[in-house]
């Protein structure tokens, strides 16, 4: 990476930077022995800062970005280790729908990745990701009088992305939906625009107050979803989409906002804070194969017209009061509502009430102390939370006739209990160190999953879903209850204002579940690093380890399938002993069973790094 900035008139300023990044893959598909994981980055941004006045500053940005990387190393943990929920024998009665499932810490093995990249760069030239983004920004500041100042933030992002990757994380083809669907080649095209208007006002004794508007608008057009042919290796059209069996879709967010807040100096010591906003997102998503203008807009989602329209609005109030207890101690109380928008599922479904789901709200409450002690030598920061959140949007898998489809569901209400340390201590002149800890205890309050109650033996009928899928009690999926880092650092002088240096960094992450049922986890992560290093004037020179233990914990668990070694009975099959004769709701059971898709980590790194700092010395 390299930048040169400087000025180009008294009131002109400039800042030109290039970037060229590339990472070789860690790790090698076993299939053919090609890299996986490997990243390639090439961007270039440039900068103007004017102040035509004194009062004024106006900031453009513009860039350009290219990424051209590998496909994603992820294993397919095999259904051969799978330890719980198989589906009965016939006529056991038994878990008549289960899967089957893994209980324990995954177990990948990270020398048996298998894609076929092979297949999908014969078809699409490449596996991987290529993105090509242009972006561009403008930033105006005016203090229209003295304490008010009026900005402009505008942005706006273009994204034409390709995709090619072996979603069956086995090199094979799994489900004859047709033949190559899990070997998927997309093209996407994305643009974002952004505006927001804002008024500060700091020239009324004790207050202080923000007012502003905010406009977003968002388009995404399905350029191209298409499977690769394993016989022919040729790319073909998918019969299939979200809506009205028309391969492409395009999907429209509209979001508007007005907020406003206040700040009071209600004694010397103590601050208070209103904050408010409401906003509106309307999400249209169609078939791009309709005429918009031979059909009238959707409300809700129609299938009939390819397309779904709904608007979601929000209020989102922010209370907050901060005391100092003293110059060097602070403690504060903060209240606030936030919200994740609706949505629609995609992908065939049984019933269209599935397609739409709703917003997700979350209540938090914070009350935490921010802190300077021993002549500020220390700093400690320390908060607790609580948050209630309803409507939580997680993934279910549906029965869609024999096969399934993976859909976001509103499970109900989870409560989120927290802690969070941040210090940082100077222990001796060169010796400083530091400690971050976080503890979240997030726990799933009302939830009734058919998924769960597959795996508990449920028959497929209504009547028995809540007996044997209440997952209440389960912890949330993906969030670890404990995070610590440590890090320090000795710093020694030399002569004329250089230095040298050594420092180490610890990072543990705990244990996650991939999902609610709470069975199959990641295991813990511990990441250790080290740098050492010389600072001589303008140059800095490092050499640094990360994941010095080559921890290989996986990143993250995909609940998957797995059908290499075959498939499952149907529901039909495996029932008719009294007292479980043939129900017909279980005809639709996957015949498909789990397979657990793991996510690689990045594996011991080692190098050197040099930065020049042009200019001045330091």
């Amino acid at each position: 990476t390299i930048g040169i900035s400087g000025p180009i008139t008294e009131n002109l300023g400039y800042y030109i930077g290039a970037g060229y990044d590339t990472f070789d893959g860690q790790y090698r598909n076993a299939l053919n022995n090609e890299d996986l994981g490997g990243e390639e980055t090439r961007n270039i941004t440039t900068k103007l800062v004017w102040n035509p006045a004194k009062t004024v500053e106006v900031i453009a940005k513009f860039g350009y970005t290219e990424t051209d990387d590998d496909h994603f190393a992820a294993y397919l943990q095999p259904r051969s280790l799978n330890n719980c929920c198989f589906r009965g024998a016939p006529g056991s009665g038994i878990a008549p729908r289960a899967r089957e499932y893994y209980v324990g810490k995954a177990v990948p093995d990270w020398n048996n990745i298998e894609l076929d990249t092979g297949i999908l760069r014969d078809a699409a030239g490449f596996a991987g990701v290529k993105l090509e983004r242009k972006l561009a920004s403008l930033t105006i500041n005016w203090e229209a009088l003295e304490d008010v100042t009026l900005t402009s933030l505008t942005g706006w992002v273009d994204d034409e992305e390709r995709t090619a990757f072996d979603t069956s994380y086995g090199a094979y083809d799994p489900i004859p939906f047709f033949a190559g669907a899990f070997y998927q080649v997309g093209t996407n095209d994305q643009t974002d625009f952004s505006q927001e208007l804002r008024v500060t006002v700091n020239s009324i004794e004790h207050f202080r107050i923000t007012a502003g508007g905010y406009y977003y608008k968002g388009e995404v057009e399905e350029k191209e979803s298409k499977g690769v042919d394993p016989v022919t290796r040729q790319l073909v059209d998918q019969p299939f989409n979200r809506f009205s069996g028309f391969p492409l879709t395009d999907e429209e967010i509209k979001n508007w906002a007005i907020f406003g807040g206040i700040e009071w100096d209600a004694t010397e010591r103590l601050t208070l804070g209103l904050e408010m906003r409401y906003a509106e997102d309307e999400i249209t998503v169609t078939d791009t194969l309709i005429d918009p203008a031979s059909v009238p807009t959707p409300t809700g989602c129609d299938s009939r017209l390819g397309g779904c329209n709904e608007t979601f609005d929000s209020f989102t109030p922010r209370i907050t009061a901060a005391f100092k207890v003293t110059d060097e101690a602070m403690v504060y109380l903060n209240v606030a509502k936030g919200t994740k928008p609706g949505g629609f599922n995609g992908g065939t479904l049984p019933d269209e009430s599935l397609r739409a789901v709703d917003e997700e709200e979350a209540w938090n409450y914070e009350l935490g102390m921010k802190s300077q002690w021993l002549e500020d030598r220390l700093t400690l920061n320390v908060a607790g939370y609580f948050m209630d959140i309803s409507n939580q949007q997680l993934t279910t898998v549906i029965d869609t006739g024999g096969a399934t489809t993976s859909v976001l569901e509103n499970v109900g209400e989870t409560d989120v209990w927290g802690i969070e340390l941040e210090s940082a201590f100077a222990i001796t002149e060169y010796l400083s160190g530091g400690l971050t800890y976080a503890w979240t205890d997030s726990e799933i309050k009302k939830r009734i999953s058919s998924d769960e109650a597959d795996l508990m033996g449920w028959d497929g009928t209504f009547a028995t879903l809540a007996q044997f899928g209440d997952v209440a009690g389960r912890k949330s999926p993906r969030v670890p209850e404990h995070m610590v880092s440590l890090f320090g650092r000795y710093e020694r002088p030399l002569r004329d204002g250089n230095s040298w240096f050594i420092s180490a960094d610890w990072a543990y992450e705990d244990s996650k579940f991939a999902q609610e049922h709470n069975l199959i986890e990641t295991g813990e992560r511990n990441i250790v690093g080290l740098q050492a290093g010389l600072n001589w004037g303008q140059w800095e020179f490092k050499v640094w380890a990360k994941n010095l233990f080559d921890d290989d914990t996986p990143i993250d668990v995909l609940r998957y399938i797995d059908r290499r070694s075959g498939t499952l009975p149907s529901c039909n099959s495996v029932l008719g002993a009294p007292p479980f004769p043939t129900i017909p709701q279980c005809a639709g059971s996957s015949t498909s069973p789990r397979g657990f898709a793991l996510t690689a980590p990045r594996q011991r790194q080692v190098g050197v790094t040099i930065n020049l700092r042009f200019g001045a010395s330091r």
